[in-house]
């Protein structure tokens, strides 16, 4: 969706709404976060990101911010798994070490 260049987020409201609820269901059945709460998580997103377009009357700060977001979750996503690995790895070892 276009928004109009114009600092009035009243004017603004209608088209910000439409593309966060847009952008929310995309992530409904197959994004990240997904499922109704990630849905909720991604309307407020969109919502933001809306209005941050609109203030500065572009797309490249909340293209940014976007880019930023995902590139933190997918840092904290992998730091995760890497741990999670790792405490299987130990296990598997004990396991190992106690059978022998």
């Amino acid at each position: 969706l276009h928004i109009n260049n114009t600092k009035n987020l009243r004017t603004a409201a209608l088209p910000i709404a439409i593309q966060a609820i847009l952008f929310a269901l995309q992530h409904y059945a197959g994004g990240f976060p997904n499922g109704v709460f990630g849905t909720v998580l991604v309307l407020l997103w969109g919502a933001i990101l809306g209005i941050l377009a609109t203030l500065t009357q572009g797309i490249l700060p909340g293209l940014i911010v976007h880019i930023v977001a995902d590139l933190t979750i997918a840092i904290l996503i992998r730091r995760t798994h890497l741990r999670i690995l790792k405490q299987i790895h130990e296990k598997d070892n004990k396991f190992i070490s106690s059978s022998t």
